[in-house]
């Protein structure tokens, strides 16, 4: 099942931007369809980077505004190829699901672009791999591939202390607690949409 090639479970012409857009742009972008990431090409369309969540929420910052005495998280003035990551990982639309994963597990991301003859031609997500599993019913416990330990914070915690914790631990969520039980997630796409 995992020799499958990525072309059969890959995105297709995946949404990107330009290496000269607005973080703010990115943001909205990231937000409109609700991915943690995307390719940033140049004025020809290659790609020359990614840019995710995760890089945004690392320079974004809290500021208090004159007059006002509630704080407010801003993204500064720059452009997507100021915090983008130069290095994609990309492989050929044959190469397998398997070897896609095996990578992504050893770089530790969640994606890798599939590109042809040097363009983006589509992406390969974690959350495609899961659907080759599921295709392929694989029955191995989740237990086998969870993450411990879990993350949590408590309901009252104010909205820094959530971001700082994403950033510093380099995690994408965090369990939310009230008294102990779980509630709700905080995760990279609430700390972005918070702004």
């Amino acid at each position: 099942m995992f020799r499958t090639p990525v072309s059969v479970y890959m995105t297709l012409d995946p949404i990107s931007v330009r290496e000269d857009a607005s973080l703010e742009e990115v943001a909205r972008a990231l937000e409109r369809r609700r991915v943690s990431a995307m390719p940033v090409v140049d004025a020809e369309g290659r790609t020359v980077g990614v840019v995710s969540r995760r890089d945004l929420l690392q320079v974004g910052e809290l500021v208090v505004p004159e007059g006002r005495g509630v704080a407010e998280w801003r993204l500064p003035e720059q452009r997507a190829d100021d915090v983008m990551t130069r290095q994609i990982l990309s492989v050929a639309p044959s190469t397998s699901v398997a070897e896609a994963a095996a990578l992504m597990l050893d770089q530790h991301v969640h994606r890798v672009f599939v590109e042809k003859e040097r363009r983006l031609h589509g992406v390969l997500t974690t959350r495609d791999v899961m659907r080759v599993i599921v295709d392929h019913r694989v029955e191995r416990p989740i237990s086998e591939f969870m993450t411990q330990p879990v993350q949590s914070i408590a309901t009252f915690e104010p909205l820094g202390a959530a971001r700082r914790q994403l950033q510093e631990l380099k995690i994408r969520g965090l369990v939310v607690a009230d008294e102990g039980i779980p509630v709700g997630l905080f995760a990279e796409e609430e700390a972005l949409a918070s702004r």
